[in-house]
């Protein structure tokens, strides 16, 4: 008998699959499907204001990644820089829930 385990790893790419919405990208020197996530309006909206004036012409951009763990040769690390389809990114958070990474990365825009 399988273990819930073993049937979520058998099910990894009903999750990260071409046919609905994973797409093949560049992460660092892997080529592999994951899912990109663009940042929400509210996201958008961070770093505004008064306090940010000293920043205008540069704006930051936010992306979740949804990748196999097994994708990927190294995991990233908080604070890692990291190149998504060459753009580079600095890796904000890395979290493996049973087989796949969710990777939050920042990065800035002119």
């Amino acid at each position: 008998m399988s273990t819930f385990k073993d049937m979520v790893a058998e099910d990894l790419d009903i999750f990260i699959n071409a046919d609905e919405c994973a797409e093949t990208h560049q992460l660092n020197d892997t080529k592999c499907l994951c899912i990109i996530q663009s940042p929400s309006s509210e996201e958008r909206a961070v770093g505004t204001g008064a306090a940010y004036d000293m920043y205008r012409g540069l704006s930051g951009v936010k992306l979740t990644i949804h990748v196999k763990t097994a994708d990927l040769p190294e995991l990233p690390h908080e604070g890692d820089t990291m190149t998504v389809d060459g753009e580079y990114y600095r890796v904000a958070q890395c979290i493996d829930d049973m087989g796949i990474l969710t990777i939050t990365l920042e990065g800035t825009t002119t």
